[in-house]
C-alpha cells in the first residue's frame, strides 16, 4: 500500500511541478507581452508624432506654394509693367531720335542757306575776294584729329574765317572756337602758312551772355535775325597768323 501512496505523490509532485513550469512560462510570456505592448505604444507615439510633423510639412508646403504664386504673379505683373515701360521707352527714343534728326536737318540748312553764304558776303563786305568756302573738315596731323568747319578763305587777301555753327551757342562753344582756332596752326598750317585767322561763333539762339563773352574775346558774332543774319563785330578782333609749315 506505502508504494502505491507513494507513486500517486509522485505524479502529483510532477503535475504540480509541471503546472509551476506552465505558469512561469505564462508569466514570462505575458511579461513578454506586456513589453511588447508597452514598444507598440511608444512606436504609435512616434508614429503619430511623424505624422503630426509630416502634417506641419505639408501646410507648410502648401503654404509656400501659395506664396510661390503669390510671387509669381507680382513677377508676371512687373514684367508686364516692364514690358509696357520698355514700349514707351522705345516710343520715346523713336522721338527722340526725331527730334535729333530734325535738328540735325536744321542746323545742315542753318550752315549751308545761311552761314556760309553769310560769312561769304561778311568777307566780301571787307573788300576780300577768291573766297572759298568749306563746310566740314577733319583732319588728322601726327596721329591727333581734328574738326573744323566751316572754314571760310579769301586766296588773295590772306585771311581765314574759322565759324562755330550752333543751334544754341553756349560760353562753353566759345572757349572750344578760341581752342580750335589756337591749334589751327598745327594741323592747317600746310595749307594755310603766311594767312591771318579770326574767328565767328554763328547761333541760331544764343545762351545768356554769350554774345558779350564772345567779343570781349576778339570773335564775331553772326545772328539770327528774321530770315537773315546780322554780323556784331568786337572792338578788337582776335588775330592769328599763320606763319609755321608743319614738317611731316
Amino acid at each position: 500500500m506505502p508504494s502505491k501512496k507513494n507513486d500517486r505523490l509522485s505524479r502529483v509532485e510532477k503535475l504540480v511541478e509541471k503546472i509551476a513550469i506552465e505558469m512561469r512560462e505564462l508569466r514570462e510570456f505575458q511579461r513578454e507581452t506586456t513589453e511588447q505592448i508597452r514598444e507598440l505604444r511608444e512606436l504609435q507615439k512616434e508614429t503619430d508624432r511623424q505624422l503630426k510633423e509630416a502634417g506641419e510639412q505639408i501646410r507648410e508646403l502648401r503654404e509656400s506654394i501659395r506664396e510661390l504664386r503669390e510671387s509669381q504673379k507680382k513677377t508676371d505683373e512687373q514684367l508686364r509693367k516692364t514690358g509696357e515701360q520698355t514700349r514707351k521707352t522705345e516710343i520715346q527714343l523713336c522721338e527722340s531720335d526725331k527730334k535729333f534728326n530734325k535738328v540735325i536737318d536744321s542746323w545742315g540748312i542753318f550752315v549751308g542757306d545761311k552761314v556760309i553764304p553769310f560769312a561769304e558776303e561778311f568777307l566780301r563786305k571787307k573788300g576780300f575776294s577768291e573766297i572759298s568756302s568749306c563746310e566740314r573738315l577733319k583732319v588728322l596731323e601726327r596721329g591727333e584729329t581734328a574738326d573744323y568747319g566751316p572754314i571760310i578763305a579769301s586766296r588773295k587777301g590772306k585771311i581765314i574765317l574759322l565759324v562755330s555753327a550752333k543751334t544754341h551757342a553756349r560760353s562753353q562753344d566759345v572757349d572750344e572756337l578760341l581752342e580750335d582756332m589756337r591749334n589751327f596752326e598745327f594741323f592747317m598750317g600746310d595749307d594755310y602758312a603766311g594767312y591771318t585767322l579770326c574767328g565767328a561763333i554763328a547761333g541760331m539762339s544764343f545762351g545768356e551772355g554769350v554774345e558779350k563773352y564772345a567779343k570781349r574775346k576778339g570773335l564775331i558774332v553772326f545772328k539770327v535775325s528774321g530770315d537773315t543774319m546780322r554780323a556784331e563785330e568786337p572792338k578788337k578782333l582776335k588775330l592769328i597768323k599763320i606763319s609755321k609749315i608743319n614738317q611731316k
